[in-house]
């Protein structure tokens, strides 16, 4: 009993010197961002706990598939796992981390101890790809001896309909052409309203959370959902999954002004991402796909703009530094996590060296 109570002020001293990081998600786009914060907290927070309380958590069900995706994410980084929890924190002390969907947005509330990000800045930051063998796999599993795979990734029930309507004339030219199909949400309506439509083969509906950014590897061309204003859906998705693997990218006018904002806008000038308005010019551009000397240009000044955009996850992970120590977020740090600066913070840490 004497022994329990020395190793429980011993934890407790430790947590006090070395107060623990509580990250909260509320949704698989920010889940899928974790691995790269955590890779840069374990070299600037080595000491610390990290807690992740992943969404479905909340649901109180036995299964918990959004914790696994993040274990594989963190494996496939080589992040070392010996820190990090996948469970709610209930001690004393900590620091709150939560990610919301504001873009340039980043609020820390120094009395309650907790920092907000956006999610956003973290979606540039480098990662492990997959290998030509990895992706060879895949492009067997999911379009067989196909030389043409168009993918459709976060797709509203409406948009898959009007990328079934949009690709079938080219499956009529091209029959070896595959169409993928990865429904946002309500995966059973998807099926049973797409299949309806298509009728045949070349249709393939891939419904298994947390794998489209890797499939996005596969395609000869990228359709990005959840873009198309004509269905009022939400703000985009992130469409630099597709641009990490150089592909050519069609999405929707509601792109525009959606939180992944910076990157549809950075893509859009390097031309690797087109905007089609509705299904007959989607048509056009699948019909006219990006090629030759115009898609490795493209492809060259997308992977200068993704990598001059990289170096947030430091950003946070600096900031996160500071608040563990309840210190004030100097300005300069602050304003390169809301104006999304890289080189701003770059400019402090060169004037702030220990």
């Amino acid at each position: 009993m004497e022994e329990q109570t020395k190793t429980e002020k011993m934890s407790r001293g430790n947590r006090k010197k070395n107060p623990p990081i509580i990250i909260k998600t509320d949704y698989l786009g920010a889940v899928k961002q974790i691995p790269f914060l955590c890779r840069s907290l374990r070299q600037k927070c080595p000491d610390n706990e990290i807690y992740i309380v992943c969404s479905d958590h909340r649901s109180h069900t036995a299964l918990d598939p959004v914790s696994n995706i993040l274990k594989n994410d963190l494996e496939r980084e080589s992040i070392p796992l010996d820190k990090i929890h996948f469970e709610h924190y209930y001690g004393e002390g900590g620091l709150d981390i939560k990610f919301n969907i504001n873009k340039d947005c980043f609020f820390y509330h120094e009395s309650c101890g907790a920092i907000s990000f956006s999610i956003d800045p973290l979606k540039f930051e480098r990662r492990k790809l997959l290998d030509a063998i990895e992706i060879k796999k895949l492009r067997e599993k999911y379009g067989g001896d196909s030389d043409n795979i168009i993918l459709g990734g976060s797709l509203n029930i409406p948009e898959g309909v009007m990328l079934v309507k949009a690709t079938r004339e080219i499956v009529k030219q091209r029959p070896q052409t595959k169409v993928v199909l990865v429904p946002r949400k309500d995966a059973f309506e998807f099926v049973s309203a797409v299949r309806e439509l298509s009728g045949h083969s070349n249709y393939i509906v891939v419904s298994e959370l947390g794998i489209l950014d890797t499939l996005y590897s596969l395609c000869d061309i990228a359709v990005v959902g959840n873009t198309w204003n004509k269905y009022n859906f939400g703000p985009g998705q992130n469409p630099l999954e597709p641009a990490f693997y150089g592909k050519p990218i069609l999405c929707g006018g509601n792109s525009q002004e959606s939180c992944n904002m910076h990157a549809y806008q950075g893509l859009k000038k390097t031309g690797l991402l087109r905007i089609t308005k509705n299904a007959e010019s989607l048509e056009e551009a699948l019909q006219n796909p990006l090629s030759g000397e115009a898609l490795e240009s493209a492809r060259t000044k997308t992977y200068n703009f993704i990598e001059s955009m990289q170096g947030v996850a430091d950003i946070y992970s600096e900031i996160i530094r500071i608040g563990l120590q309840n210190r004030k977020i100097p300005r300069a740090l602050a304003e390169s996590a809301v104006n999304f600066l890289p080189e701003k913070y770059a400019s402090w840490k060169n004037q702030n060296k220990d």
